[in-house]
């Protein structure tokens, strides 16, 4: 192998082959530079994959949490008004027990004692200006009772 005197080789062959060893030898290390960046790259969107699977993993309990306090405090304010409702509600059972209360029903009902004659004053509202409904069950339906009722208060 033979060169001149500047240092490059003589045939064409020679050229052509050491161009080709230059080539190889760039396109070597091009690739293998690429080829790293492309792992780094690859490695930096798998750990960042992971790193928001981590979060969404530890948040969401958090999440969880905060809907559950708020569900919890919505049906502690349910029970709290029903709660009331059962208050009022007794008291008012307690009241019907009693017999003003039986007579307050039963004037609203529009009952009046035998011998009372009611007097309905127009475009008055009344609790009772609509009649009772009419009991089908047989003899000892509400109305026979609210007569009993009548007539041993009567008796007294």
């Amino acid at each position: 192998m033979g060169s001149d005197p500047t240092g490059q080789p003589e045939s064409t062959t020679e050229r052509r082959r050491v161009v080709k060893r230059i080539r190889k030898r760039h396109s070597t290390r091009i690739l293998s530079m690429w080829g790293r960046i492309g792992v780094l790259l690859l490695f930096m969107c798998v750990g960042i994959a992971a790193s928001i699977g981590l979060i969404i993993k530890v948040v969401h309990p958090y999440r969880e949490v905060a809907v559950n306090q708020q569900a919890l405090a919505s049906i502690d304010q349910q029970i709290s008004q029903l709660d009331e409702q059962n208050d009022d509600l007794r008291q008012r059972i307690a009241y019907l027990k009693t017999r003003p209360g039986v007579i307050t029903e039963a004037r609203k009902l529009g009952y009046t004692k035998p011998g009372e004659i009611p007097i309905v004053v127009e475009g008055m509202p009344t609790t009772w200006s609509d009649p009772p409904p009419v009991q089908t069950t047989g003899s000892h339906g509400w109305r026979d009772k609210v007569s009993s009722l009548w007539h041993s208060l009567e008796s007294r």
